[in-house]
């Protein structure tokens, strides 16, 4: 089997979707998978590369917002007369765009994964530019798509709503296992930022975006440092539209100078070292898919405290961290909560590293997709359709039970 991949970016800077494509390539060619990507990057910035895995990719041209290249459709309609299936990755993007219509022309099926991109919050982000679009292109190349992948059941039952009669599955987004079997030494962050030292530091590492619910962390944050003076917040992510500017005079306007670090994109062992050096993490987003910092949180070990808007509820049903609404006070007694009783949140990191270890590697979800592309390709409807609630008809769920060892 032949599948190719494309996506607007690998960049490090794209964080959960780039990191999801580039981990599930990567296992999938593992396996045996004859797998290609196409994306596009803006000069000679840094991509991810996962082995085993041809990767094509294209400056983009005037439209960089959109992710466009004269060159880049001649390559798409190339690679899709040599694949078997073509699984495109996000929306509102140019080569997104192509790889549709081109798979659709060629008679080839393709898979679509919105990564969180139909979520509602997220539709209604620049709301009316996403109306048009859509109108124009996304809705006819999700309505014509041979399935639409969902990565948390919450997303299934969002994408169901929008009825496009395309089939939905659900399998959730993974990790490098090997990537956290020896992390980094707590010192290496640090040493870097001696600010930490002797401190409970609170870790959020995501994209600085409104979308990710820092207004309401540095809320409660601000609530913290009135009560506990040994306690630092370690904030880590690319700001690519220069909210960090709003957060850091929130957090100064709250009395909290001098109890946060601001440490910019982590990658490779920096952002390995970063999730070594945190006691408890927090994403208290609006609106996500299947958060992949979550799930490298829990496989480092961490307590995590997150909304029940990341589309993870195993987290704490199984005991590994605390779910809340997207609220400031129900964050704040969370954190607190976990600062009081630091042995709790060493059991939670322990049960979040076993659920992950037990249920998100890359190896078991790469091998669920793999068995949905081969139910494609026969003509069947693929294996953990939801059935347009949310639920699952063949017991996928959020986790990859059934999932290959």
């Amino acid at each position: 089997m032949r599948a190719l991949h494309v996506v607007a970016s690998l960049s490090p800077k794209w964080l959960g979707l780039s990191r999801a494509v580039a981990g599930l390539a990567g296992a999938m060619a593992k396996s045996g998978l004859d797998v290609k990507i196409i994306t596009m990057a803006e000069g000679e910035e840094e991509q991810l590369r996962p082995e085993g895995v041809g990767i094509e990719t294209f400056r983009r041209g005037p439209l960089a917002w959109w992710g466009y290249s004269r060159d880049v459709a001649p390559a798409i309609e190339e690679a899709v007369r040599q694949a078997d299936l073509i699984h495109v990755h996000g929306l509102w993007a140019y080569p997104c765009f192509v790889a549709s219509r081109v798979a659709r022309q060629a008679g080839k099926p393709y898979v679509v994964s919105p990564h969180g991109m139909l979520d509602p919050w997220a539709l209604n982000h620049k709301k009316m530019k996403k109306r048009i679009y859509a109108a124009l292109i996304e809705w006819k190349r999700l309505r014509n798509a041979a399935a639409i992948h969902a990565v948390s059941n919450s997303e299934a039952a969002s994408v169901g709503r929008l009825n496009f009669g395309s089939p939905v599955f659900t399998i959730p987004n993974g990790i490098n296992a090997r990537e956290f079997f020896n992390l980094p030494e707590r010192s290496l962050i640090i040493n870097r930022f001696p600010s930490l030292s002797g401190k409970i530091i609170l870790l959020f590492l995501a994209q600085l975006h409104p979308r990710k619910g820092l207004d309401i962390l540095v809320k409660a944050f601000c609530e913290i440092v009135k009560k506990r003076d040994d306690v630092a917040l370690l904030i880590a992510g690319p700001d690519e539209i220069g909210y960090r500017k709003e957060i850091e005079s929130s957090l100064e306007k709250g009395s909290a100078m001098g109890r946060y670090v601001f440490a910019g994109m982590l990658t490779g062992e920096d952002r390995l070292a970063a999730l070594a050096s945190g006691d408890i993490f927090i994403l208290p987003s609006y609106s996500e898919g299947h958060p992949v910092a979550v799930i490298e949180a829990m496989a480092a070990g961490l307590p995590v405290v997150l909304t029940d808007a990341c589309n993870i509820p195993e987290a704490g049903d199984m005991g590994a961290g605390i779910v809340i609404p997207a609220e400031e006070k129900p964050l704040e007694d969370a954190i607190l909560r976990l600062i009081d009783d630091l042995s709790l949140g060493n059991q939670m990191g322990q049960k979040g590293r076993e659920l992950v270890m037990d249920h998100y590697t890359w190896e078991r979800v790469s091998a669920r997709m793999m068995e949905v592309y081969e139910d494609i390709l026969a003509g069947r409807r693929p294996r953990g359709e939801s059935r347009g609630d949310g639920g699952n008809v063949a017991g996928a769920g959020g986790r990859c039970e059934n999932s290959a060892p």
